[in-house]
């Protein structure tokens, strides 16, 4: 019995060291996807695409390379100070292996839970940003290169003419947490970034690189250490 209750103490304590909240700065959250809370069950952690970012991307091994039920969870806790309008896009790759067209492996699902509401500009029309009931739940993003990481920008609500922009207005002082599931096999996600738009146009967060010091925050480890 006491050897059962060290083991317990020393896997929550393991648990606990690697828990982590990653923290909004200058209006940036940017995530490396490897260093997640969730256990990377059909991801897999890989260092085969030369240019990736941080200490290796994830793919996902997971349904086909066409579509696939929401799976293998990844969660992402972050912090705002900066309260306004942000947008989400991920840097991403397809691994095409032939017959497959350009069009497989190209995409996951996302959702954000937390105290946030929908863009001023949320619409029900082609290219809009997205609705609050689109952002609530598993909705598919797609994108990324074939030969080298590129960026996913939209959602897809479902059809050629329904693509939105995930975008969302967060309040100051909030946590969040975004879920990132698998949906087609063989998509790759090497990083993850919210950017306030009122900040920094998309192709200056894209150049923005922080390391894990920078976008973590340490207040929250340390608080989870001395639970």
């Amino acid at each position: 019995m006491i050897k059962k209750s060290y083991v317990l103490l020393f896997t929550l304590v393991c648990i606990n060291l690697n828990a982590q909240q990653y923290q909004e700065k200058n209006g940036l959250v940017i995530m490396e996807a490897e260093h997640t809370n969730s256990s990377y069950d059909l991801w897999v952690l890989k260092k085969d695409i030369a240019d990736f970012k941080g200490t290796g991307h994830l793919e996902f091994t997971g349904n086909t390379t066409g579509k696939g039920p929401a799976t293998s969870p990844l969660e992402y806790a972050f912090k705002i100070d900066k309260g306004g309008l942000y947008q989400l896009f991920l840097r991403a790759r397809k691994r095409i292996t032939p017959p497959d067209a350009h069009d497989k492996s190209n995409d996951c699902y996302v959702k954000v839970i937390g105290d946030y509401s929908e863009s001023p500009k949320a619409g029900d029309e082609h290219l809009d940003d997205a609705p609050k009931s689109a952002l609530i739940q598993d909705m598919k993003m797609f994108g990324g290169g074939a030969n080298s990481f590129e960026y996913a920008e939209r959602l897809d609500l479902g059809g050629t003419k329904n693509k939105r922009y995930a975008k969302y207005v967060f309040k100051a002082g909030e946590t969040y947490t975004l879920v990132i599931s698998g949906r087609s096999k063989q998509f790759n996600l090497d990083r993850i970034i919210f950017t306030r738009l009122e900040d920094h146009t998309l192709e200056e967060a894209k150049s923005i690189h922080l390391t894990m010091a920078e976008t973590i925050n340490p207040y929250y480890k340390k608080a989870k250490q001395n639970r």
